[in-house]
């Protein structure tokens, strides 16, 4: 493949449900640190980057907790509010709602630096993780051999689009920070 442009990332929350003794993920690491082992954290789709990202997770804070992997988000927002996972991490977009209406509550997110659409919810390197910046992206990409000026077009065409406030805002709105650049 021929890359062409990054169209935009999605940061990852790190969420508990609104009665966890969690407030922060201080509060998350603490409780893993004295039962080790005896937490679960909940991602979607094993290998996908949340799931990765909570792997990551215990490497970086050198915790034990049992990954458990669900196939969608409902039923890992089920499983979290049901009290079957302690802790999940999960792209923005899919839970921003139950976010924002509280019925989720957000410990940190993933990335280098705060989300767009949660602004005051700290990263996980602000809350002293190590080496911690994870998020999803996508892409677009041409098939080897396209010709350098139609990937320029496409370039070009998509991050004047990137550029309107229109669509930034849109995306911005349900998780997805727009990004754009050069196909480097």
């Amino acid at each position: 493949f021929a890359p062409v442009i990054t169209m935009g990332a999605f940061p990852i929350a790190v969420v508990a449900a609104p009665n966890s003794p969690d407030r922060d993920i201080a509060g998350l690491l603490a409780r893993l640190r004295a039962n080790p082992g005896r937490l679960n954290i909940g991602t979607i789709s094993a290998g996908s980057t949340q799931n990765l990202s909570a792997e990551l997770f215990k490497i970086r804070t050198a915790t034990q907790a049992e990954t458990v992997v669900f196939p969608q988000t409902p039923q890992l927002v089920t499983a979290l509010l049901r009290g079957d996972v302690d802790a999940a991490f999960e792209i923005t977009g899919p839970i921003f709602g139950q976010i924002q209406s509280g019925a989720l509550r957000v410990l940190g997110v993933t990335s280098a630096e705060r989300a767009a659409n949660l602004p005051n919810v700290p990263t996980l390197m602000q809350q002293g993780v190590p080496d911690y910046d994870v998020a999803s992206w996508n892409a677009l990409v041409a098939r080897t051999g396209t010709p350098a000026e139609a990937i320029a077009s496409i370039n070009r065409a998509v991050n004047e689009a990137l550029a309107k406030p229109e669509l930034r805002n849109a995306l911005t709105a349900v998780g997805v920070e727009p990004k754009g650049g050069t196909p480097e």
